[in-house]
């Protein structure tokens, strides 16, 4: 993992802070994908589990996904994940059932629950339950692709409209 440099960082800041690639504990062998986000990033690994952990700790954090700088298993993902995707401070996960599951920060719908609530543990997004084929993260917005007809839909700020749950994109040509 690599970090920026601190002027007077503590050792365990130094692991964090290098600037030279070095291991993340606990993730020697067995990851199939990561996702990094505002501060945290996140493994899948080959137990269709998924687990993260953050490069800083803030008091206010209470996600538990977040609250560690080893990489901790995330509550009710141990298994069934196919791909993740980290954006600002939250992570979603799409489930071997073509559902998206999100967590994290919610200021702006990006969990796609149809609230603006915080959540720490998965929750499903509201009518992404089946049928995705991939997901993507971004600073407050998260977009998937369905199976039917290949729409992408997206929620947060997306397009600069904020919505709390999943929306069909349209796309259309630049002119």
């Amino acid at each position: 993992m690599l970090g920026l440099q601190q002027s007077r960082p503590t050792r365990r800041q130094q692991q964090l802070d290098s600037i030279d690639p070095g291991d993340v504990v606990g993730l020697a062998s067995g990851v199939v994908a990561i996702a990094a986000g505002g501060e945290h990033a996140c493994a899948l690994i080959t137990s269709g589990g998924v687990k993260c952990w953050a490069t800083t700790l803030r008091p206010a954090r209470r996600q538990q996904q977040l609250d560690s700088i080893d990489p901790v298993e995330v509550v009710g993902l141990t298994s069934g994940v196919t791909a993740i995707a980290a954006g600002g401070e939250r992570t979603c996960a799409l489930t071997t059932s073509g559902g998206v599951k999100c967590w994290g920060y919610n200021n702006r719908g990006q969990l796609g629950d149809n609230s603006n609530t915080d959540r720490w543990t998965p929750v499903d997004v509201v009518g992404l339950t089946s049928g995705v084929v991939a997901i993507a993260a971004g600073l407050e917005h998260t977009c998937a692709l369905t199976a039917w007809r290949n729409q992408v839909l997206g929620f947060g700020m997306c397009l600069a409209s904020s919505a709390t749950t999943a929306l069909r994109i349209e796309a259309r040509p630049w002119t």
